[in-house]
């Protein structure tokens, strides 16, 4: 067995552990890297002094437990930089979402993973070059159009009383982000990760009413809060799928989903540089906007 160590600017040591040395210098500069970004957006101290890193052989995915974390070998080794660092950036997320403070309902499991995926995301985007950050990112939405035409289409957000880890990874770490995602685009990053801080730093446990209850002061419209809209993407089935017909004077907008989505819109006209985002609750029936 082989190891390398190395420390943050705020003073916790790193170590990797695993039984090739040739990959131990790529996860420990990945990790580094990923804990100094998440450190500075997070903005939470986490209680510790060092974060020891396995890699383990025959197994795939990553796993973390307080200080630890356990990681795949073989995509240490063969994956791609943008993959690592999501796995990385994953686990280490996990100190904050799921250890300093943890989900209490295990229905809302994937309200905890989709909140850590969305801040992992951000740590990839933010470390990785942009078309690494794209090639990633497309991956993911082919995830999860694979979940929701084949693997579990229809699902809401919280899972069945009788969990196994198959509906952990059909469920959850996909369409939820994307939900997150839209929350953001609308409130903004910097009120987002607000949020996300302030349930941490409130709460020891949380679910879904905790979480909504942060988004509760932002209205949407009429008597509609981001709370209900969220709510309501948690908990119906569906994804909003979009189909977009652009003519010479116009643009058709077809919501496929069966039911009511509000969605923020973002419309980009690719040698010109105008810029036009709505948000539009899309009327039921032929779910159709203009």
């Amino acid at each position: 067995t082989f190891q390398v160590a190395g420390q943050t600017t705020f003073g916790v040591t790193v170590r990797v552990i695993g039984f090739k040395q040739s990959i131990l210098v790529r996860v420990l500069r990945t990790s580094i890297e990923a804990f100094e970004y998440l450190a500075d957006v997070m903005r939470i101290p986490l209680p510790l002094n060092k974060m020891d890193i396995v890699l383990v052989d025959s197994y795939e995915g990553g796993m973390e437990n307080w200080g630890h974390i356990l990681i795949s070998s073989s995509l240490a080794e063969k994956g791609d930089d943008a993959h690592l660092l999501h796995l990385i950036a994953h686990e280490l997320v996990h100190h904050w979402i799921g250890n300093a403070a943890s989900v209490s309902n295990w229905a809302h499991i994937c309200l905890q993973e989709d909140l850590t995926e969305l801040v992992a995301h951000k740590t990839v985007r933010s470390i990785m070059k942009k078309e690494e950050y794209q090639r990633f990112r497309l991956a993911k939405y082919i995830e999860i159009q694979l979940a929701e035409d084949v693997v579990s289409p229809l699902h809401p957000l919280v899972v069945p009383h009788e969990l196994t880890p198959q509906m952990i990874w059909t469920h959850c770490y996909l369409k939820g982000v994307i939900h997150l995602e839209n929350v953001e685009a609308l409130i903004g990053e910097n009120e987002m990760l607000a949020v996300i801080r302030s349930m941490i730093t409130s709460n020891a446990n949380f679910d879904l009413t905790t979480f909504t209850s942060h988004l509760s002061s932002f209205a949407v419209k009429d008597n509609i809060t981001l709370a209900d809209v969220y709510y309501h993407a948690f908990t119906t089935g569906g994804y909003p799928t979009i189909d977009v017909s652009i003519s010479d004077n116009s643009i058709r907008i077809d919501q496929s989903a069966p039911s009511i989505w509000p969605l923020n819109l973002a419309f980009s006209n690719g040698s010109s540089h105008w810029l036009l985002t709505s948000s539009e609750s899309l009327s039921r029936g032929n779910n159709t906007s203009r």
